[in-house]
């Protein structure tokens, strides 16, 4: 629920001015800030300790993004009136807004407490433990909500996407269903009801959801690029790739739209003699499984200037039509056209019998290989380079990463297992130090190249679905990618192999999204596969 600038005012109890009070009022509820500001300013001219004054003064600031004036009007606020839920209230929701969960959490707490019935601090408290993965105290606030408002589709809706979240897909769908009784045209709700439909592989009941909610509002971002989601996941990569472009226009979006001069290439225009730009975006996975696209770019007769992180560009180097790199942030030099890496299976009309380069397209520098496998010294087992999670910021990171606390004891002491992760936390060390078969060769002084050499030493890579998969099917090693029950779109549904890359293979969860059962699959595997120690 958004900042409310009108819901505290109570005129009778001010010493004067009430008419300029009404007049800044309007102005703000009419949206026009910057005329409500000049009201409250010159209201506290003439009354310093106006408490209506200096609340509202703060949300205009917070409205604008003057967020450390903002927090010192609202501090003089509470300093006149400490326990006003409104004051707390707004003051949680610009922190949520900027994203200090920890000071939303207290603020709309301390609202609460002066309001135990605010159904604003509820929902936004609600909302603000969800986002920080406190699940079991988001749902306490829930319940409270819908207890108080139980006629309001909102919280319902809400509740269904926390539920969803918790994996408590049955109820969610309960919630959702209830929304949308109270309010059939709730787009919203459909759209969230269709991704709890895809969550249970009712890939067209989710379809038809996104497109009920698109034709209530035919400018939804959400429910078209949900649709092109489940499509991708269908393998109907026509329809998919169209709507895969609708991620720009979401509300919430990891990398958000890059708003160049030059126009944007979508295989329409003639690249011979001119400069494009491939610029990356979301994960590093992505751009490893994208850039496939560059040599294909080239041949078009383009000069290719790539933009991407620049702890992936000792193997981008090496990627055939790469031509410039440039870091992230880092000054571009001029470019005629532009493209994101993940729009060019739109412009290049990729259908699953033309994904290109599903073989090896890139390779770690020969030096860094020789010194790890000096580092490593000889073996007598085969070498499996393993990672059981992902990062952690990725918002589902928490369905597709595994714990080394679950899989460690199904790892076969037969095989010496090389960690690609550098960041083990207290327990996975705890658990890693006494397994003898379970080498921790990377730290905080190693990189993401030193990571590929490991993956490029071993006879194979076991992985969850993160950019190591990606790395791994890139240098063309043969790899056993481990994916949770509902996969991300481009693993696509219940097949065992990949367009994407050859000599993976995909396992999957089952229902029970029990992890231990997949790496048994694995181990089962490992035990068929027909391979050696490197130095027997």
């Amino acid at each position: 629920m958004p900042i409310k600038p009108g819901a505290t005012l109570d005129l009778g109890k001010q010493s004067g001015l009430p008419a300029l009070l009404r007049e800044a009022m309007a102005h703000h509820n009419q949206g026009e800030i910057a005329l409500a500001a000049r009201c409250y300013q010159k209201i506290l001219r003439i009354a310093p300790d106006h408490f209506d004054a200096t609340h509202l003064l703060a949300v205009v600031n917070a409205q604008r993004g003057n967020n450390d004036r903002a927090r010192a009007l609202f501090a003089r606020a509470l300093d006149l009136h400490p326990d006003h839920a409104e004051v707390h209230f707004n003051k949680g929701t610009m922190e949520k807004a900027a994203g200090d969960l920890n000071a939303a959490v207290t603020d709309f707490g301390r609202a609460i407490g002066a309001a135990p019935d605010h159904a604003g601090a509820l929902n936004n408290r609600s909302l603000a433990f969800q986002e920080m993965r406190l699940f079991d105290r988001s749902l306490l606030d829930s319940d409270r909500l819908v207890e108080l408002a139980p006629s309001d589709p909102v919280a319902w809706n809400n509740r269904g996407v926390l539920l969803h979240d918790m994996m408590r897909l049955d109820e969610a769908l309960s919630c959702l269903n209830e929304a949308l009784r109270l309010k059939p045209d709730y787009a919203e709700a459909l759209n969230n009801r269709g991704n709890v439909l895809k969550e249970r592989h009712q890939l067209d009941s989710a379809i038809a959801d996104y497109d009920s909610a698109s034709a209530i509002n035919p400018d939804f971002a959400e429910a078209h690029f949900n649709k092109g989601i489940v499509r991708l996941l269908q393998g109907d990569y026509a329809d998919g790739w169209r709507l895969w472009e609708w991620r720009w226009r979401q509300t919430r979006l990891s990398s958000p739209r890059r708003d160049f001069t030059a126009p944007l290439w979508l295989g329409d225009t003639d690249l011979a003699g001119k400069t494009i730009l491939l610029h990356s975006e979301q994960g590093l996975g992505d751009t490893m499984q994208f850039i496939r696209y560059a040599p294909m770019v080239a041949d078009l007769g383009a000069s290719i200037v790539l933009e991407a992180p620049k702890v992936l560009h000792p193997l981008l180097r090496t990627v055939t039509g790469t031509g410039a790199l440039v870091g992230k942030d880092e000054a571009l030099p001029d470019f005629d056209l532009h493209c994101p890496l993940m729009s060019l299976p739109l412009a290049f009309g990729t259908t699953l019998d033309t994904v290109p380069a599903p073989g090896a397209y890139c390779s770690v520098s020969p030096d860094r290989v020789d010194g790890w496998a000096a580092r490593l010294g000889p073996s007598t087992k085969p070498r499996v380079a393993l990672a059981w999670r992902g990062n952690t910021d990725n918002v589902n990171d928490h369905n597709r990463s595994a714990r080394l606390e679950d899989i460690w004891p199904l790892l076969s002491p037969d095989v010496e297992w090389l960690c690609l992760h550098h960041d083990l936390d207290t327990s996975e060390t705890e658990i890693a130090g006494p397994v003898g078969h379970l080498r921790t060769p990377l730290d905080g002084d190693t990189d993401l190249e030193d990571a590929a050499a490991i993956c490029a030493l071993s006879d194979l890579v076991v992985t969850v679905d993160t950019s190591f998969a990606h790395i791994a099917g890139a240098l063309g090693k043969t790899s056993l990618v481990m994916l949770p029950f509902t996969p991300d779109w481009r693993w696509m549904m219940h097949r065992s192999d990949t367009p994407w890359y050859d000599g993976m293979t995909l396992f999957r969860q089952d229902e029970s999204r029990d992890w231990g059962r997949v790496i048994k699959e694995v181990a089962a595997a490992l035990e068929a596969l027909p391979i050696r120690p490197p130095d027997s």
